[in-house]
């Protein structure tokens, strides 16, 4: 046996995978999944083990769970290596087997956005909307006419979209050069941008964990801890409000600004469907509101203490 580890682990996803071949041919189907099993453990990169994997689950099993399980690995694995165009046939194999898992609805948009096919996208969203809703999805639904609405809003791709360089002639998209800063960046718009969507849509629980993952690596994001105010309020979580509010205060303060938020222009969205129950006023916005003042008052009185010192 080769000393080289990654060497020896191919010979033996070659060597499984001609097992797996062989009980096939030979009927033996549960045994040849058995045997892809195995090899998609030891290389859990492996496209085309993955495929066949989800051929064996759909095709044979009659398991489309298990099924839409390695076509989504596998549509993974085609994203990182740079491959959008097979992803996004790959999703449309884990749509067949799981038509509600909404995470291959959003990627393949993604994907269309980010080969330059702005009206792929909007087509796709558009026909995936409807057909959740149809289906009594509505949240899934929902989703999707957000991702429409940025669509829309903007005139092409949503904010943050890498701006990179047209599909090779190899066909797909050749690699960008953005600088790590740039990607924070665009990461943080995306997941803003996400946010205001999700919040709009009554998703707030969405809109409160992309807003955390923003503010995990950049903890003064002034807008996030705004959005992140209301989001708490919105599902009754009055002291995550009052903590984000006093921070909100306190950024303010170190910037120089009024103690008041500034109000954010909103993208003009679609009308919030009826599914979505209307929010009854908030009892805790007079609470925020006294630690608000109090949180004010406490910073003017240390300035103050500072200044005599």
């Amino acid at each position: 046996m080769s000393g080289n580890p990654e060497r020896s682990k191919l010979a033996q996803v070659a060597r499984l995978s001609r097992q797996a071949e062989a009980a096939a041919a030979a009927g033996r189907v549960a045994e040849a999944a058995a045997f892809y099993e195995e090899a998609a453990r030891l290389d859990p990169r492996d496209r085309r083990t993955l495929h066949r994997l989800g051929d064996f689950h759909r095709l044979h099993l009659r398991r489309p769970a298990e099924a839409a399980r390695y076509y989504a690995a596998e549509a993974r694995c085609s994203e990182r290596e740079g491959f959008e165009a097979r992803a996004i046939a790959v999703w449309r194999l884990v749509l067949r087997c799981d038509p509600a898992m909404i995470e291959a609805h959003q990627r393949i948009g993604d994907l269309y956005l980010d080969l330059g096919r702005v009206e792929d996208a909007r087509q796709h969203y558009e026909r995936s909307a409807r057909e959740l809703r149809e289906a009594g999805l509505a949240a899934e639904s929902a989703v999707l006419r957000a991702h429409l609405a940025a669509l829309e809003a903007q005139g092409g791709p949503p904010a943050g979209e890498r701006s990179e360089p047209p599909a090779s002639a190899g066909g797909e998209r050749a690699r960008g050069t953005a600088g790590p800063d740039d990607t924070a960046a665009n990461l943080a718009a995306d997941r803003l941008q996400n946010a205001r969507l999700y919040h709009h849509y009554g998703l707030h629980a969405q809109a409160r964990q992309q807003l955390e993952e923003l503010l995990a690596s950049l903890p003064e994001h002034l807008e996030a801890r705004q959005l992140l105010v209301e989001v708490s309020r919105a599902l009754g979580d009055a002291e995550t409000a009052g903590r984000h509010l006093r921070v909100v205060t306190l950024l303010l303060r170190r910037q120089g600004e009024a103690a008041a938020p500034a109000s954010e222009v909103a993208l003009e969205l679609p009308p919030v469907e009826e599914w979505v129950p209307e929010e009854p006023e908030d009892p805790m916005a007079a609470l925020a509101g006294e630690i608000r003042e109090d949180v004010e008052r406490l910073v003017e009185c240390l300035e103050r203490k500072g200044g005599r010192r």
